[in-house]
């Protein structure tokens, strides 16, 4: 699961990770304004990811889910930082969202991973914690 921005990180990862375990299931998450689950092009507060165009690097990568997270559910950072010790920003925030959806369909033992692209560091100065 991870978020995609230019559509790097996600396919690099999730074709290295495909190659040494086939059985993998590839979920990429977006801002609801992204394109990949067919929604409207709109502007979105969710940073770092969200794309307007399939990214190149998606076509050597068999995804197997969009996860579209709205702005809302992408700013329970200060929750995160009080409840889970997770100082992370708005785009990690929305991988753990569509994380935590994908993972009530997955059967018991399943293992699940999560890419975080970001910190709440950089974010600071947008008051995300007020």
């Amino acid at each position: 699961m991870a978020g995609a921005g230019s559509g790097g990180t996600f396919a690099g990862t999730a074709k290295a990770l495909q190659a040494a375990y086939p059985q993998l299931k590839n979920y990429v998450v977006e801002p609801a304004g992204s394109i990949l689950n067919g929604g409207p092009k709109h502007p979105h507060r969710t940073e770092e990811i969200g794309v307007e165009f399939v990214p190149p690097f998606f076509k050597d990568v068999t995804i197997t889910g969009v996860q579209t997270i709205e702005d809302d559910a992408a700013f329970y950072v200060r929750w995160a930082a009080r409840h889970l010790a997770l100082f992370i920003g708005s785009s990690s925030w929305a991988a753990l969202a569509a994380s935590l959806r994908v993972a009530t369909d997955l059967p018991q033992g399943a293992n699940l991973v999560t890419i975080f692209p970001d910190s709440s560091e950089r974010y600071l100065s947008e008051h995300i914690y007020d």
